[in-house]
């Protein structure tokens, strides 16, 4: 298969990247050798440059990959058959659908996106991603299909759902943002975005530009996003609240058959026909072995010495891993060797290599003398006595001393001697790669010699204590666990029966079986389900809460749960604690949100007041118009009193204000009240600001009792303190519920999710302020408003029949009402494709 890459396109982009640098380190001095920010304006020439280079490219007689570098900005103002096309008037532009121009209506006509992207569509412009309005994003995919957008700006989503070619696709940096961090495209990911260059019957073939504003990417990591494996499918299925609910309830469902049906388990279970032959043969061979003496004590015994052996390793391990183990296990050093082909034989460590898994030890051991016929002598027979274990008894030849070089890892030595032998690495090994005799290798002669004396010795060869250099908890314990098994090994008597070594293989093939038998077994059963687990920790929060009885039955908070698809467990705290039940539609719309907002950043709860009024609501105040309801302003910072009525203003230099949930919005040129022209240098958290611009909104008219608003109709959340403090309460108490009962979310990670940002914004639409007059959190687009109102009235629906189940008539009228308040105009505008 050809590659897509064009090598000639990619040198040719890292040379003009290498003259643009070049270039801009003469116009920005050697301190900034690559090149200076862009400016709007020169971001704005390298999208009509890519425009007018991805129109010379399709027009082309090659398709393929080109990478575009810095002659992008050259092309701004080229205009010609390959370069983009001129704005034509609205005499020369071709009729849109009529359903552009019949929604939206009214003042929601006059929304700034719905005027921007009218404009750009106007001009063949498109832009399509998640925080546009759903119906401009079905108008410009309308006039996409119909090939009146000649230049669409779009996300990822565009790519991957909808089956609409193009004839160049152009990247404007082949990384993304995944939520986490930033990486690179996947190959899949690439495939599908780059696969939809090339129209079929139009286009011969489809071309495919990467935009590189900042260095040309590496060729190898074109090569793996172009080339690369394809990312493996991975199961989606998630256990959630409502699932395992519904299926408590259905008699002849198990929560264990839905998760062994699920792709998840699909690796584990494509084998079961062959595990299930598998066991069948184990059952077999089992019975075919000779039964175990019942008064032996030979199963004890096997039991002893794996135990010892596995606690012996660890402590060679954890020691190999430590500071000590560096000064110890170096070459020269006399180890015991306890591996399959060498039991107990004394080795000394010729050099020592780290490797990924650990350091790796060159070891020369002695051993067997190989067979004149040649290959390798046979292996020791896997029944070990107690002197063995204890390492008193070390391996001696029985004949003529051979060697062998072994590359061994810490859990391969049954103990370190203290003895240390004079050895020079370098030789050893340039003497046991040749091929001589002994005599002509002085060196390896010297070492095995010394070796067979250390092990023949009277007295056994003193062995260090791996405990008394290693103090951490788990070292202590496995040394504890040696001790102890070392003083048991005296005590059985299998050992001195005369056929100990071969009822001991018989016992460990045995043994043997039995262990593939249950691990066959565990993998067939319900107990290997990956999501079996998760399943037990959260059933055991269901129960906490009562949810769930003791023998499975389902109670009325479950049966309310169930029926939820958002927040299960919070909205029914919510709910059965009657914390909706004080508020009105618009006050319980506007908390619901904090569960359904996840678009936008993310806000922390406002530091609401219980004298938190309701601002401007038409009336005149009692002092200058201000309309605060006469309440008090609590948590201010004023220079000359902590807490005022409406009619304190006099003479105060007001400074700032520290809560009120303006969060930190500041009062600048406020010598003493009644200064004209006083400015709000930033708006954060106000509502229905009427003609007033988001930022930059004026007092006016400001008087000593007073001061009068330039647009009317100021209004902030109203809602009770003891309401937003009640939800994060109860967030916060079922996140620490989960965490004990041993799921990963806690108590922060719930309250995490809960976002507050759109609560003034839903308050506002709940009350019939029109979409067009309602000022949007810094950071927030359109789309994410209409998702956030649409999966608020779902909630709202789900609400109403949960409140019918619990017998609460007054909460469902209510969410009823506030479902009828909030769906209306723009934002549950009837889609385009069922019209």
């Amino acid at each position: 298969m050809d590659t897509p890459l064009l090598p000639h396109s990619y040198y040719a982009a890292v040379e003009a990247k290498k003259q643009q640098s070049s270039k801009s380190g003469q116009n920005y001095g050697a301190k900034n050798p690559t090149m200076a920010p862009s400016t709007p304006g020169q971001e704005r020439g390298d999208v009509v440059g890519a425009a007018g280079a991805a129109a010379g490219a399709g027009a082309a007689p090659g398709g393929g990959l080109h990478l575009l570098a810095e002659p992008l900005r050259r092309s701004r103002g080229r205009r010609g058959p390959h370069g983009p096309p001129e704005p034509r008037g609205e005499a020369a532009e071709p009729p849109l659908l009529p359903a552009l121009h019949r929604p939206p209506a009214g003042p929601d006509r006059r929304l700034p996106q719905v005027v921007a992207i009218g404009e750009l569509l106007q001009r063949g412009v498109g832009v399509h991603h998640g925080g546009v309005l759903p119906l401009l994003k079905e108008v410009v995919e309308m006039l996409f299909s119909q090939g009146l957008v000649k230049v669409l700006f779009a996300t990822e989503t565009f790519a991957m759902g909808l089956n609409m070619p193009a004839r160049t696709v152009v990247f404007d940096s082949i990384r993304k943002h995944d939520g986490s961090n930033f990486r690179d495209l996947l190959p899949g990911e690439y495939i599908q975005m780059s696969g939809r260059a090339g129209r079929r019957g139009l286009d011969p073939m489809g071309t495919v530009i990467l935009l590189c504003r900042g260095a040309v990417p590496d060729l190898p990591d074109l090569h793996r996003m172009m080339l690369g494996r394809p990312t493996r499918l991975q199961s989606q299925f998630r256990l959630t609240y409502p699932m395992i609910l519904n299926l408590l309830r259905a008699q002849e469902l198990r929560v264990q058959d839905l998760l062994r049906r699920s792709y998840a388990e699909f690796p584990l279970r494509r084998e079961q026909e062959a595990q299930t032959r598998r066991v069948a043969e184990l059952q077999g061979a089992l019975s075919a072995q000779p039964e175990v003496d019942p008064g032996s004590d030979i199963g004890r015994y096997h039991e002893a010495v794996g135990a010892l052996r596995r606690d012996r390793k660890e402590l060679m391990r954890r020691l190999a891993d430590s500071v000590s183990g560096l000064r110890v296990l170096v070459p020269g050093r006399v180890l015991v060797v306890s591996t399959r082909r060498h039991r107990n034989a004394l080795g000394v460590i010729v050099q020592v290599t780290p490797s990924p898994s650990g350091r790796t030890f060159t070891t020369l051991v002695l051993a067997e003398k190989p067979p004149e016929g040649g290959g390798e002598p046979p292996d020791p027979p896997d029944a070990p006595l107690p002197e063995e274990l204890l390492l008193t008894r070390l391996f001696l030849p029985d004949g003529p001393c051979g060697h062998a070089l072994e590359q061994l890892q810490a859990e391969d030595f049954g103990g370190v001697t203290t003895k240390t032998l004079r050895v020079n690495p370098e030789t050893l090994l340039q003497e046991l790669r040749s091929r001589h005799q002994h005599r002509d290798r002085p060196a390896l002669g010297a070492a095995l010699q010394e070796l067979l004396r250390l092990a023949g010795g009277a007295p056994p060869i003193p062995l260090l204590d791996p405990a008394g250099s290693l103090r951490d908890p788990q070292s202590l314990e496995a040394a504890a666990r040696i001790r102890e098994l070392s003083a048991r090994m005296g005590t059985f008597q299998c050992v001195h029966r005369p056929r100990f070594q071969q009822e001991y293989e018989q016992f460990g093939m045995r043994r043997a079986l039995q262990e593939q038998l249950e691990q066959l077994r565990f993998q067939l059963s319900d107990q290997s389900l990956l999501l079996l687990p998760e399943y037990n920790q959260r059933l055991a929060v269901l129960r906490a809460l009562g949810y769930v009885s003791s023998a499975g039955a389902v109670a009325l908070g479950g049966r309310v749960a169930a029926a939820l698809s958002t927040q299960e467990l919070l909205v029914t705290e919510l709910l059965l604690g009657n914390a909706l039940a004080p508020l009105s539609p618009e006050e319980s719309v506007s908390l619901l949100s904090c569960l359904v907002s996840a678009g936008g950043p993310r806000q922390p709860p406002p530091p609401l007041s219980d004298a938190l009024g309701k601002v401007g609501d038409g009336s005149e105040g009692g002092n200058g118009g201000m309309g605060f309801s006469g309440g008090h302003w609590d948590s201010l910072d004023f220079v000359s009193m902590r807490s005022m009525g409406v009619n304190g203003f006099n003479g105060c230099q007001c400074v700032q204000w520290v809560s009120m949930g303006v969060n930190g919005c500041q009062w600048v040129s406020m010598r003493s009240m009644g200064v004209n022209g006083c400015q709000w240098v930033q708006w954060v958290q106000w509502v229905s600001m009427g003609s007033m611009g988001v930022n930059g909104c004026q007092w006016v008219s400001m008087g000593v009792y007073g001061c009068q608003w330039v647009s009317a109709g100021l209004h902030m959340v109203s809602l009770p303190p003891q309401a937003v403090q009640h939800l994060v309460a109860v967030a916060q108490r079922l996140g620490r519920l989960q965490q004990d009962c041993g799921l990963s979310t806690s108590a922060e990670d719930v309250e995490q999710e809960l976002n507050f940002g759109f609560m003034e914004v839903v308050f506002e639409w709940a009350r019939g302020v029109p979409f067009a007059s309602i000022p949007l959190p810094p950071g927030v687009q359109e789309g994410s408003v209409v998702r956030c109102m649409q999966r608020l009235e779902e909630l709202c629906r789900e609400l109403r029949h949960a409140a019918r189940t619990v017998g609460e008539p007054a909460l469902a009228a209510k969410m009823e009402a506030a479902s009828t308040l909030i769906k209306r105009d723009i934002v549950f505008a009837a889609s385009l494709y069922t019209q």
